[in-house]
């Protein structure tokens, strides 16, 4: 077990002022995804799924900044603060990061090209570390969440990202590859290939 001061210091992130964890969790995410796409396809599009449009830019930066508040002000104790836990949400992401990918192929939402794409590659990946750092600091907050203010802010972000993920799910344009057919998209200069 991690004493309950070093909580923040076992995912250092948690030690940096909220801002620039809104700001590293933007970039980590949403912004690296961007990064590789424009690299990869020389062209800049947000992807028909609003979980990646608004979640990973508005709802999970919320969640991380207004919770790195909490665990900047907290002392916590529980069973989240036990390594089997942290090891159990490293697991927790790889599974879910491996069920939305099979989940994207079996629906036909992507094409085996899609799923390999580096853009989706890192996110899958990303994910998994997503999943460990934002759900261990849920719990934390779930617990030990002061200042309360600071709680509710922070669940109102994963609120956002969930209540995108719930769109995708059921009203989200149905079809095939990483972007919609209607979608704008910002060609920068000529493909290569």
């Amino acid at each position: 077990m991690w004493p309950s001061s070093n909580f923040g210091e076992f995912v250092p992130i948690w030690d940096f002022h909220p801002l620039l964890v809104w700001l590293f969790v933007f970039i980590i995410d949403f912004g690296m995804v961007m990064i590789i796409t424009a690299f990869k396809d020389r062209e800049i599009y947000f992807g028909r799924w609003w979980s990646f449009r608004i979640g990973d830019t508005v709802g999970l930066p919320a969640l991380a900044g207004f919770g790195a508040v909490v665990v900047s002000s907290g002392d916590f104790h529980g069973f989240y603060t036990q390594w089997p836990w942290h090891v159990g949400m490293l697991f927790l992401g790889v599974f879910l990061s491996f069920m939305l990918n099979y989940n994207n192929l079996k629906s036909g939402q992507y094409t085996w090209k899609d799923v390999k794409h580096p853009a989706e590659i890192y996110h899958s990946i990303v994910m998994v570390f997503m999943v460990y750092f934002l759900g261990t600091l849920m719990t934390a907050m779930l617990f030990d969440g002061d200042p309360l203010w600071a709680t509710i802010v922070a669940y109102l972000g994963f609120g956002v990202w969930f209540a995108c993920v719930l769109f995708d799910m059921f009203l989200t344009e149905r079809g095939t590859g990483r972007r919609s057919p209607n979608e704008m998209v910002i060609t920068l200069g000529r493909k290569r290939g």
